[in-house]
């Protein structure tokens, strides 16, 4: 009979990797039969809708439920488009609408696989008694490169709307030039600002004033503010984490742990890439908003507005607007006065406005079978080990297509979801068929632009004369349920299909290592 002693050597013998067990169908249906790309979609729909009824309960019903739906979903989408005169809505509405844009940040919801996965290693490191091997080591250190990555996301997100919050109250505290504009909404600069750093880092568009910027036109600092911080806020979000590590790198050259990132960054963070990737979405951004620039400024040249502003204010207006068009949605000019050729180009570009981060994102830089290659199947159950064996000629296939060229990848993404958008479309041509026909402010082109506004997640529209709203205040129900759709849809076009295989652990390989991830955890 053995002892207490032996059976306790017994276990700290035993293999560190257990035997994966099928959770019971009932309780893990869900985790089951869905993957990371459609738990993003469940939680975006969840968030949509409970939002829309919180801000039709806070209204008492002064605006319809679709458009606070509408409202909610624009929100949480970071589109932008408004069927409603935002700066009318109650201060609770105001705020609601504000978490929904923080909730739906790409930031934020970049850093929550980060956070499992630290979760996971954590408690794998506490079921775990010794760590002598170089395997080991290697998780000890990604462990601590995960911390910081996403202390790093968090306090960039906090940080830089901070600024941008301190910066806007203090200009518009010590300038006077603009109390009457305050006086006229019922605003608070302090209030103004902080909503406006929020919503201009994550390239919402939601604005207090009834006409976004335009009141702004004149205001060098507020445009540029603005332009900054809806760059940093999302296109090139990844050119500035990666530098802000590399600086940290450069203050703390003996952390393996920092090393291990830029090394390694998507096995870390999925909005960060290897540095030539870096350099040329960066090259890729600068080229995109130059040609925008370019555009109104040739396009524009008979446009008795713009020419009547100095050239500097001119300068700083077309900057704003090229790089809004790109997924900032505010508006320093009435786009409806533009020339149909400067129209045309800014459909185009916001129907084209991420995809130089989208080819990023979806060219994995490493193969995923080296990773998935380091932990030995030795101690895995015969199961579990047959499944990885599966699993690991699937990645080889899967590393095959991703190893496509980037305008490739560009190509595929152009065209993804082309046909249900143009489904859409004539959905929605048909709904307001009859406004087609007797209203010559509603043609194919201005509902065209909407669509392409809406799956750009931009929000800039073409508007309706009389209105302060966006162009689908004129649309039925049936039409905004169609946006509501369509802005889901572009809100995830650059969602990974599922989480990739570099931040799954070997304990956690089954039959799809991105559902045991989610099962380990929730379990």
């Amino acid at each position: 009979m053995s002892t207490y002693a032996e059976r306790s050597n017994q276990r700290k013998s035993s293999p560190t990797f257990e035997p994966y067990t099928i959770p019971q169908k009932k309780k893990n249906f869900f985790l089951a039969h869905t993957n990371y790309y459609w738990r993003h979609y469940v939680y975006f729909l969840s968030l949509g809708f409970f939002g829309g009824l919180v801000i039709f309960a806070i209204e008492e019903g002064e605006y319809s439920f679709i458009d606070c739906i509408f409202t909610a979903f624009s929100a949480c989408c970071v589109t932008g488009l408004l069927v409603v005169d935002f700066s009318s809505f109650r201060t609770g509405s105001q705020v609601v609408t504000l978490i929904l844009i923080c909730a739906g940040s790409n930031v934020l919801t970049s850093t929550l696989p980060v956070l499992l996965r630290r979760r996971i290693f954590k408690n794998e490191f506490s079921r775990q008694l010794v760590w002598k091997s170089p395997e080991s080591y290697q998780k000890a250190t990604e462990y601590r490169a995960l911390r910081i990555v996403y202390l790093t996301a968090i306090g960039l997100y906090i940080i830089i709307q901070f600024l941008g919050f301190l910066s806007f109250t203090t200009y518009l505290t010590l300038v006077d030039k603009h109390d009457e504009i305050f006086a006229d909404h019922g605003l608070s600069p302090v209030w103004f600002s902080l909503f406006h750093s929020i919503s201009a880092f994550n390239n919402a568009g939601f604005c207090l004033l009834r006409q976004s910027l335009l009141l702004f036109n004149h205001d060098s600092f507020i445009l540029l503010g603005t332009s900054i911080l809806i760059l940093i806020g999302n296109t090139s979000y990844p050119v500035l984490f990666r530098y802000v590590i590399y600086l940290q790198h450069k203050l703390r050259p003996q952390d393996d742990a920092l090393k291990f990132i830029l090394e390694h960054p998507r096995r870390c963070y999925t909005r960060m890439f290897p540095s030539f990737h870096t350099k040329v979405l960066a090259i890729s951004i600068l080229a995109l908003t130059a040609t925008q620039f370019l555009g109104y400024v040739v396009l524009e040249q008979s446009n008795e507005l713009l020419e009547s502003f100095p050239a500097k204010e001119r300068s700083l207006i077309s900057i704003l607007q090229a790089v809004s068009t790109r997924t900032g949605g505010f508006r320093t000019i009435d786009l409806s006065i533009l020339s149909p050729a400067s129209q045309i180009l800014s459909c185009i570009m916001m129907y084209i406005s991420s995809y130089p981060v989208i080819a990023a994102v979806k060219r994995v830089p490493e193969a995923r079978t080296r990773t998935i290659q380091k932990y030995p199947t030795s101690n895995l159950h015969p199961a579990l080990a047959q499944k990885s064996s599966e699993q690991h000629e699937q990645i080889e296939g899967d590393n095959r297509k991703e190893n496509e060229s980037p305008w490739s990848q560009v190509k595929s993404s152009l065209l993804a979801d082309s046909g249900l958008l143009i489904i859409i479309w004539l959905i929605i041509c048909f709904a307001e068929e009859g406004e087609i026909r007797n209203d010559c402010f509603v043609t194919n082109f201005t509902i065209l632009f909407e669509i392409s506004s809406a799956y750009g997640t931009v929000g800039l529209s073409l508007g309706y004369p009389g209105t302060v709203t966006s162009f689908s205040t004129t649309f039925h129900d049936l039409s905004k349920f169609c946006m509501i759709v369509v802005m889901l849809l572009g809100r995830h076009r650059n969602t990974p299909r599922s989480i990739d295989h570099e931040v799954i652990l070997p304990k956690l390989l089954s039959l799809n290592p991105e559902r045991s991830f989610l099962r380990y955890f929730f379990k």
